[in-house]
């Protein structure tokens, strides 16, 4: 092979792919023009591949002696007390993730951070806390509503996946603790603000709620004769739910029960799987007749029902808050219940005070008297003021108000009443003619369609849709106009 030819064949081999020095490659032409190739042809055809193969050879060795370089290197630099960084992976948050700050979250309650850290002293084995969790609570705080927070350090990577036992005997020991104040109605928990890390934990994704237990034994005196208003009423009352398995509520009433405070225990039977859930005009229609049984006993102020002892079944049914029912269809906390309260009156004994008297018990506006009967008795009445309400009309509570009273004027073809609250400019003549309208006007069939707050004037626009007596549909207009100091209702005829 002449020098032309190993020259092609080594630059294609190695000079292309730059594997070597130009020093080296000399030296192997060199070596191949001085060889005599008419005595070694194998040797000089095999030379290229063994050149290529003793580099290769050389350059992995290279590698692999640099690498054990760098380490005793990283090992001199740290005996030298130079930092080596290790680079930090950082997991970002998931934005599905809730957070709550205690700081935005009411007020510190500082009586039951310290009871939480006792409980989380090491070791405890019975609730199987280990050290990693001890000293972990970061701060408890109570908004006005009643609700804990209450901030743990993030412990998870010390204990995983906690068993069914642990959350049994944990959960448990934390609900002792928490809710023997009671100011406290439920409580959430979060690691380091977040929420959503300590339900994914925990495995339960819901707040803890005070669990409310009644026993008819220990809750003051039996109450027969509500008992049997109740069971008369569970026997045939609920004929507009008669699409629904109302067999179900015959007998259904295990008891009841009244303390010196006026507050009764309802107990019946848990009826839910067979009778259903119910949509929110039928929760008024099953509602009403009780609400309208149990207060019409003057010494009744509120009203705890349940489904075998438990308070909390009976609202998460319903999906009301954990608060009993009061005489007026409100919510009412028993350890707000004082003697000087309105609450404390029956709606006879209210209905004979004079102004003066209802503001001395708390009623500001006498009116607020009336329109809360009226809501508390009348269905209808109840879910036109919660729907007007919802519907944010400027100074709602007294819109809703008056506008209830205008319609109950109507009713009872209460001229002077009507004129109270009808706009000024409105006739006499005009008020006879709409009193005359409202007779034929089936008022349990009242509902209102469609509220439109005006934006450029403090006017509501309120649309109803109801039936005749004769059965027709129909409907009407009325405005809420508010004034400086007055709230009136026009309606066009």
């Amino acid at each position: 092979m002449d020098e032309k030819k190993i020259k092609e064949s080594i630059e294609h081999y190695i000079g292309t792919e730059k594997l070597f020095t130009n020093q080296l490659r000399n030296r192997v032409l060199s070596n191949a023009h001085k060889s005599k190739p008419q005595r070694n042809p194998l040797i000089n055809r095999l030379l290229p591949t063994f050149t290529l193969l003793f580099l290769g050879i050389g350059a992995v060795i290279f590698v692999f002696f640099s690498i054990g370089q760098n380490d005793e290197l990283t090992t001199a630099n740290k005996g030298n007390n130079e930092t080596v960084e290790k680079p930090v992976i950082v997991e970002p948050v998931d934005p599905s993730h809730l957070f709550k700050e205690l700081n935005s979250h009411g007020e510190q309650f500082p009586k039951l951070e310290d009871d939480l850290r006792k409980i989380m002293l090491t070791p405890n084995l019975e609730l199987g806390i280990i050290e990693s969790m001890n000293d972990s609570i970061n701060g408890v705080s109570i908004d006005e509503k009643g609700m804990v927070l209450v901030e743990f350090k993030d412990f998870r990577s010390e204990v995983l996946s906690p068993s069914s036992e642990f959350k049994t005997a944990f959960l448990g020991t934390l609900y002792d603790a928490i809710f023997k104040y009671s100011e406290v109605k439920s409580a959430q928990f979060s690691f380091d603000g977040n929420l959503t890390a300590w339900q994914e934990w925990i495995g339960i994704f819901e707040p803890m709620f005070r669990q409310y237990v009644f026993d008819l034994n220990t809750h003051g005196q039996a109450f027969p004769e509500l008992e049997n208003d109740l069971n008369n009423l569970m026997q045939d009352g609920f004929k507009e739910l008669s699409f629904r398995n109302t067999e179900v509520l015959k007998n259904s009433v295990n008891g009841v029960s009244i303390n010196e405070e006026g507050i009764v225990v309802i107990e019946f039977k848990d009826f839910r799987s067979d009778f259903g859930s119910l949509t929110s005009n039928e929760k008024g229609l099953f509602l009403a007749p009780l609400s309208e049984i149990v207060f019409k006993y003057p010494k009744v102020n509120a009203v705890y029902f349940t489904f075998e002892e438990s308070f909390n079944d009976w609202c998460e049914w319903l999906e009301f808050t954990y608060e009993p029912m009061n005489r007026y269809g409100e919510s009412l906390d028993s350890g707000d219940l004082n003697t000087d309260s309105p609450n404390f009156y029956s709606l006879e004994e209210l209905a004979k005070m004079t102004p003066n008297e209802l503001k001395a018990i708390g009623y500001p506006n006498p009116n607020e008297f009336e329109v809360k009967s009226l809501v508390a008795k009348h269905p209808y009445y109840k879910n036109m003021y919660q729907a007007l309400l919802d519907g944010k009309p400027i100074d709602d509570e007294a819109a809703a108000g008056i506008f209830i009273l205008y319609l109950e004027g109507l009713k009872n073809k209460d001229l002077n009443e009507v004129k109270k609250y009808a706009q000024n400019s409105v006739t006499d003549t005009d008020i006879e003619t709409l009193i005359e309208m409202y007779q034929n006007i089936d008022y349990s069939s009242f509902s209102i369609e469609s509220i439109i707050n005006s934006e450029g004037e403090p006017v509501t626009e309120v649309n109803l849709k109801f039936k005749q007596k004769d059965g027709s549909l129909s409907s009407s207009q009325l405005f809420i106009e508010f004034y400086e100091s007055e709230i009136r209702i026009n309606e066009f005829l």
